[in-house]
């Protein structure tokens, strides 16, 4: 694969002007009002962005934020105003509804960074395992870190690993940085941990000219016994969050479809109330539930790869 196709394969990029017109038209408009102060609180989010590969700088993301928390207010607060219409003893609940979706909406964009950046350390970790048995059987066969990191790139299996790989790669063939550097810069910016060790490792076994194979060699025999234990602690995760589905998913909706029904017989209610009651349990109440449980369960299940 030439250096041309590397780069334009990779689905991820270190540059921070991302050409997207969901990101260039929000610049356009509001980035002169959102510059990076310096402070604590904007470096911290720049680095959460860089984490989380979004390939937006502060200025472009909070641009971003602004944009679409307008389209989004104006959108709900027009499909309200005939709702508020029709139903005027509900106006000041309808109002408050609008009002908290907004809230929930804009806090879900200004969390989305670190949303990102978590869902990748997973992704990262759950393949890192067996991209360390990888890494181990090419330093055996005696290939250089760059020539590592390029197959590592090329090689799809190993997800999150393998963009990484690819990114270090790049910069070292593409824009002449050093592998070292190379090496320190995804060190400080990806969102893994554990990935941030096990290079960091690298980085120290060619300063002191130690061996690179036998320090993968290390590493992978160490991850077993660590695989070992997550497989143990996702069981017991899996175990809890079975047990609260039961209780939680299944029990719970039963019993309170009961208890209405009690409630309904000794104090009758109006047909309309009772169906719209039964109506959001069984429509809404249920499938949430259900749904969370399953967005958990499946995260748990994903955590490792083997």
């Amino acid at each position: 694969m030439s250096r041309i196709s590397l780069l334009r394969d990779s689905r991820i990029s270190s540059r921070p002007d991302n050409q997207n017109v969901t990101v260039k038209l929000p610049q356009r408009v509001f980035e002169r009002y959102f510059k990076n102060s310096g402070t604590q609180q904007s470096l911290k989010l720049e680095m959460t962005l860089r984490r989380s590969r979004m390939g937006i700088n502060f200025s472009q993301f909070y641009s971003s934020v602004a944009f679409y928390q307008i389209i989004f207010a104006v959108a709900s607060i027009i499909a309200a105003i005939p709702l508020s219409l029709l139903e005027r003893r509900f106006a000041f609940i309808i109002a408050a509804s609008v009002f908290l979706l907004n809230v929930i909406f804009l806090a879900g964009q200004l969390e989305m960074p670190a949303v990102r950046a978590n869902r990748l350390r997973k992704n990262i970790d759950s393949v890192l395992t067996l991209s360390i048995g990888f890494f181990a059987t090419m330093a055996s066969s005696g290939l250089t870190i760059d020539e590592m990191m390029r197959v590592m790139g090329e090689n799809r299996l190993y997800g999150a690993i393998s963009d990484e790989a690819r990114l270090i790669y790049i910069r070292t063939s593409l824009f002449g940085m050093d592998i070292i550097s190379s090496i320190r810069e995804s060190v400080r910016t990806n969102p893994s941990q554990r990935l941030s060790d096990l290079l960091q490792g690298v980085v120290t076994s060619i300063n002191s000219g130690g061996d690179v194979k036998e320090y993968f060699l290390y590493r992978a025999n160490e991850s077993q016994d660590d695989t070992r234990a997550r497989l143990r602690q996702n069981a017991e995760s899996m175990g809890v969050l079975s047990e609260s589905f039961i209780t939680v998913g299944v029990a719970f909706p039963l019993i309170l479809l009961i208890i209405i029904a009690v409630i309904a017989d000794l104090f009758p209610l109006n047909t309309t109330r009772l169906t719209l009651i039964l109506f959001l349990i069984s429509g809404l109440v249920i499938p949430v539930l259900i749904a969370v449980f399953a967005y958990f369960m499946q995260d748990e299940a994903g955590g490792i790869e083997l």
